[in-house]
């Protein structure tokens, strides 16, 4: 082999939109067809600090909601740390570094330069599934976003994605029938992806 020429391990495709566009959903189906997944880190860290809480309540954690810088740096770490672990081929991703920028935006904070190089050695595959929002938006113990905050979350995912050159995969609502739902937006996920040869990387 020669020198200067990266292996690709894994192709990395992503599944994002707004909250409550029904992505877990989604991802937990594919993953129960032996697809390896990566699920969201965001909900994640949330769900691990809850935890920690519950066990000491001197634990002083750190919600999204109560400071969006810190907490973008974060999933920013924890994203790339977990990407690091994925097996050699392919894998599906709930949400990637990427959508911190878009959660900046909407939070009117600047985040560190770094995260443009980071998005372009991750090597992403170029197309991106972009999930509408479904109908109906509740709150819930990780999901504390307003309606108004999710819409503008929502639309700025779409900016940050396809102004660095991803292909934007639009996957809407088939059905008011959840499960009908679940399994029609998999089977368009999966359908693309088994369609798509590897893409070259975008440039960032």
């Amino acid at each position: 082999m020669r020198s200067g020429i990266q292996v690709r391990k894994s192709r990395k495709f992503i599944i994002t939109g707004g909250p409550h566009s029904g992505k877990s959903s989604v991802i937990s189906l594919i993953e129960s067809r032996g697809i390896q997944v990566l699920h969201e880190t965001a909900r994640l860290i949330i769900m691990e600090d809850q935890m920690e809480r519950d066990a000491d309540p001197l634990f002083k954690q750190l919600y999204p909601w109560e400071d969006q810088q810190i907490f973008c740096r974060r999933c920013h770490e924890r994203q790339k740390e977990r990407e690091k672990g994925l097996k050699e081929g392919l894998a599906v991703l709930d949400r990637s570094i990427i959508d911190n920028l878009a959660y900046a935006v909407v939070a009117g904070i600047e985040l560190d330069k770094i995260i443009y190089a980071d998005i372009a050695a991750a090597h992403y595959e170029r197309k991106v599934f972009y999930f509408e929002l479904l109908d109906q938006y509740t709150m819930d113990d990780q999901r504390k976003d307003t309606p108004e905050q999710v819409n503008s979350v929502h639309r700025e995912i779409y900016k940050a994605y396809s102004g660095l050159g991803f292909e934007m995969i639009t996957v809407p609502i088939f059905s008011t029938d959840m499960d009908i739902n679940i399994q029609k937006r998999s089977d368009m996920v999966l359908d693309h992806i088994i369609k798509t040869p590897q893409s070259s990387p975008v440039a960032i």
